[in-house]
């Protein structure tokens, strides 16, 4: 409707940095949130190839 971008591939990011971005952004803020929980668990890497598949 606006043009905004949806796609981390509209905004011209490549598809290695964002699966990394996955990984790394649960670092950025102290406190406990959906990515520290998957990346603690060990369930961030099968997550991560299902949400490039649904958003890149």
């Amino acid at each position: 409707m606006f043009g905004c971008p949806t796609r981390f591939s509209q905004l011209g990011v490549d598809r290695d940095t964002v699966r990394n971005m996955f990984f790394e952004a649960w670092k950025l803020r102290d406190r406990f949130t959906i990515l520290t929980l998957y990346c603690t668990k060990g369930w961030m890497q099968d997550t991560a190839d299902e949400l490039l598949e649904r958003f890149f």
